[in-house]
């Protein structure tokens, strides 16, 4: 699945809701975010994580702001579950496991950490977030 592309597109319609108020693409926002939770829903956890290893841009990022303009919390618990714990769980732990990593991949999911952190208070995904931003 091309994530990084769908969050482009996530993002794009994101703005032109809360930008220029525009309720098609608000409408097209909330839609496809359902449509990528629900084509997710099956996956185990082990077989998200395996599609996570792949660029995924900031699909979690796209889904928390989701949520914290819908309060709908399926929205935080998807980009949750869009978290990829090889960097989360590291970087929580104060591991720094970035070496030979692409930054273009990488800096998204953390991005992704960080807003999940600001709206769940989730003390994983805060240690997460500062631990990148002290390195």
């Amino acid at each position: 699945m091309p994530w990084y592309n769908v969050h482009k597109m996530y993002a794009g319609l994101r703005d032109a809701w809360i930008y220029a108020g525009n309720e098609d693409a608000k409408n097209m926002f909330l839609g496809f975010c359902d449509w990528g939770i629900n084509i997710t829903s099956a996956l185990t956890d082990s077989q998200m994580q395996s599609m996570l290893d792949t660029e995924h841009g900031g699909i979690a990022e796209g889904l928390a702001d989701a949520y914290q303009l819908t309060s709908d919390a399926k929205y935080l618990t998807a980009a949750m579950r869009f978290s990829h714990r090889m960097l989360l769980d590291a970087m929580a732990a104060g591991n720094d496991n970035l070496d030979n990593k692409h930054a273009n991949t990488q800096i998204p999911k953390i991005t992704g950490f960080q807003r999940i952190a600001e709206l769940s208070h989730d003390e994983k995904y805060l240690r997460a977030g500062m631990f990148f931003w002290e390195r």
